[in-house]
This record gives structure tokens, C-alpha cells and sequence, in this order.
């Protein structure tokens, strides 16, 4: 057996929209208190991993993490397409304010995940590049990201259906580890957000 590559996916802190629960793609929004917490202790995390190359989304979210891990900006790259899905008129809404405004999520079509956003399909292909960049450089890599790119890359990385991935939770500061053993992508770590 060749074990020749291996991935560390985090997902950013807990910031105000996602205390409050609100759908947050494009909109920035600041860690909480304990999202400062848990972007403290994933950069110690990361960096104690020592990936030869640290991506990044280009959010403020991301890059705070990446800020903490690789002080100097070194290693750090940033990956344009590693960013959230657009989630055009749901953005910064609640599960409640959806229904109340008849909007309803859909992650696995081809079509827009919400009215006004990003097409699921593009949002597949732009994480299917982010998995090439991944794959394509240093046999040890970690990615900051979000929640949604992440469950997506886990489905490209590890080659289960996509529609499973939606079906995975990932809270804020989750790690996953995905290692390659003959060619082949395995989940091995999955890690609970530091508290």
C-alpha cells in the first residue's frame, strides 16, 4: 500500500451570522467571541499538522485562520473558487425567514441554490477545481474553507454521491483528514470544532 497524500479540510470559525443561524455565502461577517477561540486553536492545529501549502478562501473568515497558522504568509495560498456558494436571495436569512418568504434550498440540482444564486452545477464545478489544486501540488496540503465547499470536496475527495454530502454536519472549526492509499481518497479524520 502507497500512502502518498494527504488533505486537512477545516471549516472557519463561528462568526455572528452563524450564531444567528443566517444563511452567510458572499456576506462577510465577524468571528464571535468563541469563533475567536476556535480560530486560535485551529491555527495552532494546522500548524502543528505542518502542511507544505495552506489554502485559503479569500473571505475575511478564512484568511484569519490562515493569518494564525502561517504567520508569516509563506505557505498561505488563496483559492478563489474555495469560496462559498452565493446563495443570491437567501443570503444573511434565517431557516424561519425562508419560509416565511417562500424561498426554499436546493443543493443538489442544477439549477440556482436559491433564487438569485449560484447554480449548482457551477458551484460543483468550481469545488471540483478546488480539489484539482489539492490534488495537484504538495502530497501534504491543508484548505480553510466553508461549509458548503467542504462537504462538496469531501464528495469529490473521497468519491461518495454529492447528494450525501449535504447530509453531513460540519459545525464551525470542524477538521476532516482525507488520506490517499493507492489513488484512493478515505476519510480519517473527522474532528469536532475545539472549544
Amino acid at each position: 500500500m502507497s500512502m502518498g497524500r494527504e488533505i486537512m479540510l477545516v471549516r472557519h470559525p463561528e462568526t455572528v451570522a452563524n450564531a444567528a443561524r443566517r444563511l452567510c455565502g458572499t456576506t462577510a461577517s465577524a468571528l464571535t467571541a468563541r469563533g475567536e477561540r476556535q480560530a486560535a486553536a485551529l491555527g495552532v492545529a494546522i500548524a502543528r499538522w505542518t502542511p507544505e501549502v495552506l489554502y485559503t478562501s479569500p473571505s475575511d473568515r478564512t484568511r484569519a485562520v490562515a493569518a494564525l497558522a502561517d504567520p508569516h504568509g509563506e505557505r498561505t495560498v488563496v483559492v478563489d473558487d474555495a469560496r462559498e456558494i452565493d446563495f443570491g436571495r437567501a443570503e444573511g436569512l434565517t431557516y424561519d425567514e425562508l419560509d416565511t418568504h417562500g424561498i426554499a434550498l436546493d443543493f443538489t440540482g442544477g439549477g440556482p441554490v436559491a433564487p438569485g444564486g449560484e447554480e449548482g452545477a457551477a458551484f460543483d464545478a468550481r469545488v471540483g477545481r478546488t480539489a484539482s489544486v489539492l490534488l495537484s501540488g504538495a502530497p501534504r496540503v491543508a484548505l480553510i474553507t466553508h461549509g458548503g465547499v467542504l462537504r462538496l470536496l469531501l464528495s469529490h475527495l473521497v468519491g461518495f454521491p454529492a447528494e450525501l454530502a449535504w447530509r453531513i454536519d460540519l459545525p464551525n472549526a470542524a477538521i476532516a483528514v482525507v488520506r490517499f492509499t493507492d489513488g484512493y481518497g478515505m476519510l480519517s479524520e473527522l474532528r469536532r470544532p475545539p472549544e
